[in-house]
């Protein structure tokens, strides 16, 4: 059987964000590519967890993303996102669908995630209450807890 589990997911920031917030968010992406790995972790880490992620955990990924920073791949991820808008493709998904959302996600809001369930015919929301944009890290085992049952269900 076939299964969709989408966690901080968008329909590509243009079929998921308002035109403004698209325009600035691949601005600041790309400015950030051209900046040090270390001041590019500063300026995105603390938009990735929710406020109460321990700290240890967040120092941990931050240091992760800063020996793994690549910029020619963040500026395409950036631009691929800004450009794609995927919301006429979702009606056609027919599988089984979990959209996980981290409640304290400030990269890719509620809405965001209520859309892409009103958009899947199959889709069920499931959140994650104080968890931020990397949910699988923030909160590793609610998150597997989640992706098992979903697998069980199917």
């Amino acid at each position: 059987m076939r299964a969709l589990f989408l966690a901080g997911a968008y329909a590509g920031w243009a079929g998921s964000l308002s035109a403004d917030t698209v325009e600035q968010r691949l601005r600041t992406s790309l400015e950030a590519s051209r900046m040090a790995p270390a001041e590019f972790v500063s300026l995105l880490l603390p938009s990735m967890f929710s406020t109460s992620a321990p700290a240890d955990l967040v120092a941990e990924f931050g240091a992760n993303m800063a020996e793994r920073f690549r910029p020619a791949g963040f500026r395409t991820m950036a631009l691929a996102s800004a450009e794609a808008d995927l919301r006429g493709v979702l009606p056609q998904i027919e599988v089984p669908t979990i959209v996980l959302h981290g409640e304290a996600d400030v990269r890719a809001p509620k809405h965001v995630a209520e859309a892409l369930c009103a958009a899947i015919p199959t889709a069920r929301l499931v959140a994650l209450p104080g968890v931020g944009h990397v949910s699988c890290v923030e909160a590793a085992e609610r998150f597997t807890t989640e992706v098992q049952a979903f697998l069980r269900q199917v």
